[in-house]
């Protein structure tokens, strides 16, 4: 994928726009053209983001990672402790069951489209730029001192996103039972990241 430029206002459209697409018609449902029609955008103001609908909802992913991720520094920067940014970070996992969400509908959708090589590649994008962000997150908080440096980020982290992958799955099949699955997660969090004052 190419660099986002999250600044530019016809790349917030771009989004915005395909967001509310995907909230109306669902994933399978929303084109191309749909979006050109609904923003204004030209297919060349597209294509300068994206080649694809499947690489515009990697992007999406990817950009709402960023968004989390600008939380936590300013969470952690206001704060000093890790307690509030891990708390951002459990959080995110709530809007997994709400109708605004677009992140498990896109998700769920490339996972069923991962038969094809440039999904795959997307799908392979999207996880290792979580890895390399989380990881950065653990990483600040070891050199705070609030997590010990014997945790191995890049190990906590990946049973972090296979946790949160399930519950994405799990957020559509038994959506009653979240707020636990979500406690869980949090609980988990915590003894990774054991004696980190959380």
């Amino acid at each position: 994928m190419k660099p986002s430029a999250s600044d530019s206002p016809s790349f917030r459209l771009l989004l915005e726009t395909t967001e509310a697409c995907i909230r109306e018609k669902g994933c399978k449902k929303t084109t191309l053209q749909e979006i050109m029609n609904r923003s204004g955008l030209s297919k060349g103001a597209i294509y300068h983001y994206v080649r694809s609908k499947d690489e515009l909802f990697g992007l999406i992913l990817k950009s709402k990672l960023e968004g989390l991720s600008h939380s936590f520094y300013q969470t952690a920067y206001e704060k000093k402790d890790l307690h509030h940014p891990m708390e951002v970070i459990a959080s995110s996992v709530r809007p997994f069951t709400s109708p605004d969400d677009v992140t498990t509908p896109i998700f769920l959708y490339l996972l069923s489209q991962q038969d094809q090589e440039s999904v795959r590649n997307i799908l392979e994008d999207v996880y290792r730029f979580s890895e390399q962000t989380s990881v950065k997150w653990i990483e600040l908080g070891q050199e705070a001192g609030v997590i010990p440096a014997h945790v191995d980020a890049r190990k906590a982290v990946q049973r972090f996103i296979t946790f949160s992958y399930g519950l994405r799955v799990r957020s559509v099949i038994s959506p009653e039972e979240m707020e636990e699955a979500i406690a869980d997660y949090y609980e988990l969090m915590k003894r990774e990241l054991m004696n980190a004052n959380i």
